[in-house]
């Protein structure tokens, strides 16, 4: 029997006759055994090109991807086309997640999708040895550059399979990536040679527009009203979601509202009732869309101002994907989203006092001395190093990364968050605004322990973390509230305390980390002042240049030259 080609594969599971731009150019590069880099526009079909070649090796594909929902869907759609696929996330038990790596071990699977931070348990470490996998594929891949938008750094430790695999070819997919994003991708996987196939980052459906209000909820209505069609509104904030959502909802605009402390349930039920355009409208956070498969969303708006053009690109780029004509608004108060867009990352990260006090504390509170490296795991409570220091949660917490990302420690975050249900009568605590917040950011937690945010709480009500944290256990002892907060973080040491390399060489390499997030940022605040062509800046900003312009922006439309040309 003949061996089926890339093509026939594509017909006979998907259906489709023909290859989309790039895609056959990456899959015949992966079946050639070597690492690759792919570049598509967001919509472009990166999961045809290792589903196809996955079908077209024996043995199994392993995907390692930070989003859940994406695990979900395309496993989802892979078995509805009869291939063996899997996904092991948290939500799953021991024994669920011992069951799928034995399917693995004996072939029974095609594909495999796997969060980065799974690669370091022992138990897939041990497991994934025996398996015949025939690629790697990296989705999201711009996460393992610290020079990107999304830099996490579990991906850095993908790598790590080249040990295991060292002639497996590597397939690293993204949909934003800046020149030096793409060297440092390359870099960070250790590809045999640099490789990289790209199409152009333009999205020749997509209007870009960007409005400048100071009534950004009536802006909304005008833009959505009788619309009737399918929209993601983006904001920051999770209390925000709600409001915005019950906003629109009182002119008849059906929508509802979405974000990460919303239950599974939740958030399924919400998923669904968008995708099956029962409520068209989803008000959320960041964290929806990525790894939901929407082909028909016709509007992308922005109501708050992103950090980086590749966080913006990304999540417009999440219109349109059907290829017809859609629209990505940015709304923008010129007064006030300037300033709160510039005090985010002045509130993120430290200044080099900061830095050289947190690290100081550090070694104070675990008592270590000049020369020493313990052999134990400490246990820490950052809410301490704030109220300590005055030094936000946040800023800690990027320090202790930046340490781990240079090898001196190991910084395990805790991952179960504080959860809270509030036992007393709604009407009880009406002059409570910070049981009223938790009331309107987490629905049902009147019956039902919720998943909270402590740090969240404070930035909405403008008080130091602390007091919200001290509030609570007020509530607690009083039996207004059942809570339960987060549990300790682990510190393990890397290498001996050697202060002048720790607070003055290491600060520069942060400093250069921080300066590369402020100088993202920059662009993303040029943006919508710019009298340049929306499209032309944003490829430009990816390193595409070109003289063409779109002639759909707003900045188009108020050129003279373009509405000549579009009139004549």
């Amino acid at each position: 029997m003949n061996k089926p080609t890339p093509i026939s594969i594509l017909k006979q599971y998907w259906n489709y006759d023909q290859f989309r731009p790039f895609q056959e150019e990456i899959i015949q590069s992966i079946i050639n055994q070597n690492d690759t880099l792919g570049l598509l526009a967001t919509g472009g079909g990166k999961s045809i090109c290792f589903q196809v070649p996955g079908m077209f090796f024996e043995g199994i594909t392993l995907v390692i991807t930070p989003l859940i929902a994406l695990m979900k869907d395309q496993v989802e759609g892979l078995q509805k086309r009869n291939i063996q696929a899997r996904y092991i996330s948290s939500e799953l038990s021991y024994k669920e997640i011992d069951q799928i790596l034995d399917k693995c071990i004996y072939d029974a699977v095609k594909f495999l999708y796997i969060a980065p931070e799974r690669i370091q348990t022992e138990i897939f470490q041990v497991r994934v040895q025996k398996m015949p996998v025939s690629q790697i594929v990296i989705d999201e891949a711009h996460c393992i550059s610290q020079w990107g938008n999304d830099f996490r750094p579990s991906y850095l430790k993908i790598n790590s399979l080249r040990d295991f695999f060292p002639k497996t070819p590597f397939l690293a997919l993204t949909a934003t990536a800046t020149p030096k994003v793409v060297l440092d991708i390359q870099q960070q996987l250790d590809f045999k040679k640099n490789h990289v196939i790209k199409s152009s980052f333009e999205r020749k459906n997509l209007t870009f527009q960007v409005f400048h209000t100071e009534n950004k909820l009536h802006k909304l209505v005008e833009l959505l009203k009788n619309k009737n069609e399918s929209a993601i509104i983006y904001v920051r904030s999770r209390r925000n979601t709600k409001e915005i959502a019950e906003y629109l909802n009182s002119y008849a605009i059906s929508s509802d509202f979405y974000h990460a402390g919303l239950s599974s349930k939740e958030k399924n039920n919400k998923e669904h009732a968008w995708k099956t355009e029962k409520t068209p409208v989803i008000v959320s956070t960041n964290a929806f869309g990525m790894g939901i498969d929407k082909s028909t969303v016709r509007t992308v708006i922005h109501y708050d101002l992103p950090d980086t053009i590749e966080a913006y690109y990304q999540e417009a780029g999440r219109a349109g994907r059907d290829l017809k004509p859609a629209h990505c608004i940015l709304l923008y108060n010129d007064q006030y989203d300037f300033e709160k867009t510039k005090n985010r990352l002045i509130m993120s990260y430290p200044t080099q006092k900061e830095y050289q006090q947190i690290v100081t504390l550090l070694f104070n509170y675990t008592q270590v001395a000049i020369g020493e490296l313990p052999d134990r795991t400490f246990e820490i409570d950052l809410k301490q190093f704030e109220k300590k220091l005055d030094i936000s949660l946040l800023k800690i917490h990027h320090t202790l990364e930046f340490l781990h990302r240079s090898g001196i420690l190991i910084f395990k975050r805790n991952e179960h968050k504080s959860t809270l249900k509030i036992n007393a009568h709604p009407k009880s605590i009406e002059n409570y605004p910070l049981l009223n917040l938790l009331v309107r950011s987490y629905p049902g937690i009147l019956s039902q322990l919720k998943r909270i945010n402590e740090y969240e709480l404070a930035q909405t009500l403008n008080i130091r973390y602390k007091k919200v944290f001290q509030a609570l256990h007020t509530y607690q002892l009083q039996n207004i509230v059942e809570y339960h907060p987060a549990l300790s973080n682990l510190i393990i040491f890397l290498e001996q305390r050697d202060d002048a390399h720790i607070k003055n060489r290491l600060w520069k390499k942060f400093e250069a980390f921080i300066h590369n997030k402020a100088q993202m940022q920059a662009k993303m605040l040029q943006y919508p002042k710019s009298t340049q062509c929306r499209m032309q800046f944003i490829l430009a900003y990816f390193g595409e240049i070109t003289p063409t312009v779109c002639s759909r922006c707003d900045n188009c439309n108020r050129s003279p030259r373009i509405f000549l040309e579009n009139i004549l």
